[in-house]
């Protein structure tokens, strides 16, 4: 289970094996790809999948030279606009 919040100036932390999602109050949340499934429930061949085959799925964002992720806040809007079955 995670559990992201902030309030004031600390700082909440997920780490999982690899992967790792940093949450501060001055910056976006990035979810690495090592980390979507603890996050969303996809698995990682499942997100880069829909980032290539659906339109509104958030593209990821370059951090460094090998270093890439999606803004959490990005697929939070992703998933609440999907369609209710």
């Amino acid at each position: 289970m995670i559990s992201l919040q902030a309030e004031g100036n600390t700082t909440a932390i997920y780490e999982g094996g690899a992967a790792s999602v940093a949450l501060t109050p001055l910056h976006p949340i990035i979810v690495r790809p090592g980390a979507i499934q603890a996050v969303t429930g996809l698995s990682k061949s499942q997100a880069l999948y829909l980032e290539k085959t659906e339109p509104n799925f958030p593209k990821r964002v370059k951090m460094g030279k090998r270093t890439n992720g999606w803004i959490y806040s990005e697929l939070q809007a992703y998933f609440r606009n999907l369609p209710r079955i």
